[in-house]
């Protein structure tokens, strides 16, 4: 059963002739019949009595009701899906790290909102391992995502738009850095960088082992025979910058979220060194990334052209 085949029935009804229905609906009267025999198998039931002269069945009455009925509601439906359609009605949804939804979200939302103020977003926040997972599933539309450094690692089912080369950046007082390499000069490593070998004496606030970074670390101290003197684990790092102000610890904070922070609590950094780090594994490739094998809505489009521009115009570090 299909519209059509109602639309040919009620035809019928109307006429109670073969010959004028089927002239009417442009169709060959052995197809209107097919038609009507289409719904009576479906219903189960005897629609029209065909002799002495063509008329409806008391069955035939009851269906012709419905069928204006679902008619009407099919032409409702169409023209509701359509203002939906043209107005890009629908929702959205993002997957990005806890860490990273504080910088990310004011700055999306009110640009997101004045583009496509019909659509809606919803908000999954997860570490990359997650929300790839949730993105493969078909759970997520789109992921904000640490990449693998080499594209032979990336998902061949996923289309990638790379955002940033994102540094990691080592905080630490004045105070810390001198009680453990009381020739360095603090201000110099923040213009030229360092090592984190040079920084290895230094107890850390460090981030989850699940977490990329947190590896990548943990393979620059193994490199050196080395033993991380962690003091404490946060996924968190600039809610902790208190502690390495106070000179207890340094903190490992990835570009994006230093510039947020900072930019939230201009007094974030008062008094710490910000120090990048200059060790090519700690380079963190932070990308869009969404299905290829899906259709993208207009307003996914726009999503991911404003996050190109946010992420270009916001999340970059000042040099010392």
């Amino acid at each position: 059963m299909n519209f059509f085949s109602l639309r040919c029935f009620i035809e019928l009804a109307k006429e109670l002739n073969f010959t004028r229905a089927a002239a009417n609906m442009y169709i060959t009267q052995q197809n209107l019949s097919l038609h009507i025999k289409k719904l009576e198998d479906c219903y189960g039931v005897k629609l029209f009595d065909r002799k002495p002269q063509v008329r409806l069945t008391f069955a035939g009455t009851q269906l012709l009701e419905a069928a204006r009925q679902m008619l009407k509601i099919d032409e409702q439906l169409k023209a509701r899906l359509s203002y939906m359609t043209e107005n890009n009605y629908g929702t959205l949804r993002i997957g990005i790290s806890p860490a990273r939804v504080q910088g990310f979200l004011p700055l999306i939302v009110p640009l997101f909102n004045k583009v496509h103020p019909n659509v809606t977003l919803t908000l999954v926040e997860a570490h990359t391992a997650q929300l790839e997972e949730l993105l493969q599933k078909g759970e997520l539309d789109i992921v904000i995502a640490s990449r693998c450094r080499e594209p032979r690692f990336d998902n061949p089912l996923f289309s990638y738009l790379d955002l940033m080369q994102e540094h990691l950046f080592f905080l630490v007082s004045e105070e810390l850095l001198k009680k453990y390499y009381p020739a360095a000069d603090g201000k110099k490593l923040m213009r030229s960088g360092a090592h984190m070998r040079e920084l290895m004496d230094i107890p850390l606030i460090l981030s989850p082992a699940r977490t990329r970074i947190h590896a990548a670390v943990e393979q620059l101290f193994i490199k050196e025979d080395r033993k991380p003197n962690q003091l404490i684990v946060s996924n968190r790092g600039s809610s902790m910058l208190s502690l390495c102000r106070q000179g207890y610890c340094a903190a490992l904070v990835l570009e994006m979220i230093l510039v947020s922070s900072s930019a939230e609590r201009p007094s974030l950094l008062k008094d710490l060194l910000v120090i990048p780090l200059l060790d090519e594994t700690l380079l963190n490739a932070l990308a869009l990334v969404c299905r290829k094998d899906e259709v993208h809505p207009k307003y996914m489009l726009t999503f991911m052209d404003l996050t190109a521009k946010i992420f270009q115009n916001n999340f970059r570090a000042p040099k010392a």
